[in-house]
């Protein structure tokens, strides 16, 4: 929900032990950009996760990150942004049900991956 989450609560929060049973994570409304989803992906046990609310943070890329994107792509590199690949390796990618995306404005490239890992599970209105 809208709670003036940030990256760094969002850290917080994937650092605590107490996720396992978390079934629902709202954090949509907030200002979490892909480093905070990172560290989301990276540090917590939401083994219980099916419905993950992500809708109007900050998701899409910054001027620096398409610019590096771009350089990547001249030069053969990988086209997803990271955050978007490390989320559809992630257990996370197997056991969500939903997971929602709403006014995040993402490329068209991390779109069309996740679209293809999370299929109707994803939600971009709502």
């Amino acid at each position: 929900s809208q709670t003036g989450g940030s990256d760094a609560g969002l850290r917080e929060l994937a650092l605590s032990q107490s996720l396992a049973n978390l079934e629902i994570l709202q954090i949509n409304n907030n200002h979490i950009t892909p480093a905070g989803i990172m560290a989301l992906l990276e540090f917590s046990k939401l083994t219980s996760l099916r419905d993950l609310d992500l809708s109007f943070n900050r998701l899409g890329d910054s001027m620096l990150q398409s610019l590096s994107r771009w350089t990547s792509r001249v030069f053969g590199g990988q086209m997803a942004s990271s955050w978007v690949q490390k989320m559809v390796e992630s257990p996370l990618a197997h056991q969500l049900r939903r997971l929602r995306l709403a006014g995040n404005d993402l490329r068209r490239e991390d779109r069309i991956v996740l679209q293809e890992r999370f299929g109707d599970r994803l939600r971009w209105y709502e």
